[in-house]
């Protein structure tokens, strides 16, 4: 009872009944009242003409985010703001990984990052959603261990509540205080302001949507041998992006002793490292679907999502045939507030 007493108010401040206003409007940005974990993804919603943020309209993986240079633009007043709604999603966070936070030395970082998503593989297309989030760049607050014997805080756990990895997390005892202990979270996933987009199909552009075949050797039925190369194959954007669109590759993996269907995906923009798709069984053995596997930004605004259309199955020497593979790279438009 007294737990619960104690979390009331918390839950009124953060459910709205508190007030909180941040610069959003005078950035052309929308303040999130109140402000929300996981911000970028959510759905936006319109009261009289009043946004706010609902639930997810799809997911979205840490990886798919990126975090742009250090948001400076804020006065002492407007910090002030942003702490106090940072503060108070921050502990009803805590509170729901079942976390009693202390009251005492708490603090909260004046430095402000931007979060915007990258990746718009698993984008609701046509739903106005939460492109890019303003975000604290660092958070700590201090802890009551409810456990005994000084069982260690499970920073996974934490990770998970904040929409980060277990790697920007960091947890530290109080020599000081027993039952006490340190949290800081990099790069907490807390919207305070957001920006929103909606994924349109771009149909002026459909003469470049048609699919690529993946061919071995000439023929579109082949077969893979695990751990040797496999075909290839570039979307066609016409004149765009000649030199920089990315590449696909096809090949055969292992795990578990049996052989996996893979994509390697070449980066030659940028030459960094995307990591390697592993493509999901849809029975055991067979491949027999349609596979997101990749978004380039073809070229302002415009994005392609790659998909590899696949039949194939594994063999009973473990090797695979591919009856057919090919690539579309329908385009959309990414149309901002």
């Amino acid at each position: 009872m007294r737990n619960s007493l104690l979390l009331l108010p918390l839950l009124l401040q953060v459910s709205g009944c508190t007030t909180f206003s941040g610069p959003g409007s005078d950035i052309g940005w929308t303040d999130a009242v109140p402000p929300v974990g996981n911000g970028v993804g959510r759905k936006v919603e319109t009261n009289h003409r009043v946004k706010s943020l609902g639930q997810a309209a799809f997911q979205v993986t840490p990886d798919q985010l990126e975090i742009l240079p250090t948001y400076n633009a804020v006065s002492t007043e407007e910090n002030t703001k942003y702490s106090a709604g940072a503060n108070a999603v921050f502990s009803q966070i805590t509170a729901d990984a079942k976390i009693e936070r202390s009251t005492s030395n708490l603090s909260q970082s004046s430095d402000w990052k931007i979060v915007q998503l990258k990746d718009f593989s698993t984008v609701v297309l046509d739903k106005e959603f939460a492109y890019k989030c303003l975000t604290a760049k660092e958070y700590s607050y201090e802890v009551i261990q409810k456990t005994s014997g000084n069982v260690k805080l499970d920073a996974s756990k934490i990770a998970q509540a904040f929409g980060v990895t277990a790697a920007a997390v960091e947890v530290s005892a109080s020599p000081d205080k027993p039952n006490h202990t340190k949290v800081t979270i990099a790069e907490p996933n807390v919207c305070l302001s957001f920006v929103s987009a909606t994924l349109e199909r771009a149909r002026w552009l459909t003469r470049y949507d048609g699919t690529r075949s993946l061919r071995l050797d000439g023929a579109k039925k082949f077969t893979l041998n695990i751990n040797e190369p496999g075909p290839t194959v570039e979307p066609d954007f016409g004149k765009r992006a000649v030199q920089t669109k990315p590449r696909y590759q096809l090949y055969a993996g292992e795990a578990g002793g049996k052989a996996t269907l893979n994509v390697m995906i070449e980066d030659r923009e940028t030459h960094q490292e995307v990591p390697t798709k592993i493509l999901k069984e849809t029975l055991p053995g067979v491949w027999k679907q349609s596979y997101k596997v990749h978004t380039f930004n073809v070229e302002e605004d415009i994005y392609a999502i790659m998909s590899l259309d696949i039949e194939a199955k594994r063999t009973a020497d473990n090797k695979i045939v591919v009856t057919y593979a090919e690539l579309s790279s329908p385009e959309y438009k990414l149309k901002r507030d």
